[in-house]
């Protein structure tokens, strides 16, 4: 699939399930809404693209490449990384998600290639994201986040495991841009402290792909009890742009 355009869905723009041998690449989706769903204690499954999460069903040798999303919830992308040993980006290169209410890209450990073992999240950037541009929460004994770009996001990256060793390596991280999060126009305004690494936590509580529980959410909540013994590598990590205030006063 090539070159499409998926415009005003909900609650969910793009879902591979069950499937092998695809290649997702240059594809954009936006404008994924929520649909009314109300309870005190469930979230609806939402996201603008969902791959192998919404059933839960493997899918084999599933490849994005130079996609987009915007505007959806939840994430922009649902997405497998890839094991440490076959190079960086593999399955999923070279993607961007912006203005998504949640994170731009929720990476997993691919249980069809080994990544309980390792498994690697890289070449993706983010902007304008209400939460983490890039985050993970999931059982596996190491994952690598490198050569991505996180700009103006609510809180950065976010590597939490449920395992022993987490690396962040090559990683941009920009404060505020010219973008405001409070137009002139006064279509929306937003005043969020920011930060721009969330956390790098291992933990138990490890999370599902797709958070249907309230008590769960948001992705980066810890609730789990902290592992001994693990181990946290950042190298080459950059932070530009970060002021003691952001523009709308906030941290």
């Amino acid at each position: 699939m090539e070159g499409n355009i998926w415009f005003k869905f909900r609650p969910v723009g793009v879902s591979i399930d069950k499937s092998k041998s695809i290649t997702f690449r240059g594809n954009v989706v936006g404008f994924i809404s929520e649909r009314e769903f109300i309870s005190q204690k469930a979230l609806d499954k939402r996201c603008a693209v969902c791959v192998c999460a919404y059933y839960e069903g493997n899918c084999f040798d599933i490849r994005l490449t130079d996609n987009i999303a915007g505007g959806a919830f939840y994430a922009g992308f649902v997405a497998p990384g890839h094991p440490c040993d076959q190079g960086p980006g593999a399955t999923f290169r070279n993607n961007v998600a912006h203005s998504v209410d949640g994170v731009g890209a929720w990476i997993y450990p691919d249980p069809t290639t080994g990544g309980a073992a390792c498994f690697e999240g890289s070449f993706f950037a983010g902007y304008k994201n209400k939460r983490e541009s890039a985050g993970t929460y999931f059982q596996a004994a190491k994952v690598i986040f490198r050569d991505m770009t996180s700009i103006d996001n609510v809180a950065g990256i976010s590597a939490q495991l449920d395992g022993s060793h987490i690396k962040l390596e090559r990683i941009k991280i920009f404060g505020e841009t010219e973008s405001p999060d409070c137009p002139e126009d006064g279509g929306f305004c937003v005043k969020p402290v920011k930060t721009g690494l969330t956390s790098v936590v291992m933990a138990g509580g490890a999370k599902p792909k797709l958070i249907t529980n309230k008590s769960l959410y948001p992705h980066s909540k810890i609730k789990g009890e902290a592992h001994h013994h693990a181990r946290a590598e950042l190298r080459e990590c950059h932070f530009t742009g970060f002021k003691s205030k952001t523009s709308g006063g906030r941290r």
